[in-house]
């Protein structure tokens, strides 16, 4: 049965008008005002790679989500050690309409250090925190600039401060931690990182460790102003030199973590060894020389090995400080 023509215009008009009403727009997540001030940090064990640190957490939100019962701390140590203490019994209610709470965290954090330039290394001494519950379609971190920062009285004996670590990202995860009502896919949740940027002070460093080698160095080469006569004065000399290097470098070593690579201060180490493994088989050779009568020529050998020497460990220390 064919319809009349007004009802077939009216229907194909009602069509078009059904085609042209968009889709409702998905829902803007909810977002949430962080930030972070740091008041201390203590403890930072190298061979741990684990440090205290004492901040505020606020959040400052308007929306039906409480982002104050679904965060945690990521990179925390001992969570039943850390103390989350909230300033308000429940979050205040602003003028503006928005909520606010504040948390005083106090706990063991952890970063893994990178100790490549070990001992002129930076590090970052940071706090990460994440929601748990809400993707990031629901929710997200923006970051409060004006007030995240730390306390200017903040003092960490053998290190400088020489900068921030302020970000917001997203954390993603592919797995859905064995809930079977989500689909295939990832899981983003959002995520706020705060810190410092440290190093240590150089020349305080420099001078602990090249110190002491240099002196254990320099003594050895006093084997080279003796006369080739004087055997076991000369391999004595050079031999307590070597014992020393080496109960130096365990002293040093003795505060880092077992890493699979060598770390600065081991490759100021091998030089010294390297030094100290001349020195002996140049005294060897003197007196091997002096054995056969050849004085001269052993007189000569101990000039030039205190020449060389000198200028090997100081090219080498100045090459191993560009390259590092």
């Amino acid at each position: 049965m064919r319809l009349p023509s007004e009802f077939r215009g009216l229907f194909l008009g009602m069509l078009l008008a059904a085609l042209a009403i968009p889709a409702p727009a998905a829902a803007a997540p909810q977002r949430v005002h962080t930030g972070v001030y740091l008041v201390n940090v203590n403890d930072i064990d190298m061979k741990t790679s684990i440090y205290t640190a004492d901040f505020y957490l606020w959040f400052r939100w308007q929306g039906a989500i409480d982002p104050t019962r679904s965060f945690e701390m990521t990179n925390v140590v001992e969570k039943w050690g850390m103390t989350k203490d909230a300033i308000y019994d429940e979050p205040v209610l602003l003028p503006s309409g928005e909520h606010y709470q504040v948390f005083r965290i106090q706990g063991k954090f952890n970063r893994k250090f990178e100790l490549w330039d070990y001992p002129l290394d930076r590090q970052q001494i940071v706090v990460r925190l994440e929601e748990t519950r809400n993707e990031t379609s629901d929710l997200v971190y923006v970051l409060d600039e004006r007030d995240t920062g730390f306390n200017p009285e903040l003092k960490l004996p053998g290190w400088e401060i020489s900068g921030q670590i302020r970000e917001v990202s997203v954390a993603r995860y592919d797995s859905h931690f064995g809930d079977v009502r989500r689909s295939s896919g990832t899981e983003s949740y959002a995520r706020l990182v705060y810190g410092l940027a440290v190093e240590r002070s150089r020349r305080a460093y420099l001078i602990r460790i090249l110190l002491p080698i240099s002196v254990i160095i320099l003594s050895t080469f006093l084997a080279f102003l003796l006369m080739p006569e004087y055997v076991d004065a000369r391999i004595g000399i050079v031999i307590t030199s070597l014992l020393s290097i080496i109960a130096l470098h365990l002293a040093e070593g003795s505060d880092l973590p077992n890493v699979g690579y060598l770390v600065l201060m081991d490759k100021v180490y091998n030089l010294a060894y390297l030094i100290i493994l001349a020195a002996l088989v140049e005294t060897i050779f003197v007196i091997r020389a002096k054995d056969r009568g050849q004085l001269e020529r052993a007189r000569l050998a101990d000039r030039i090995a205190a020449a060389g020497l000198t200028a090997c460990y100081i090219g080498g220390l100045l090459v191993l400080l560009w390259l590092r």
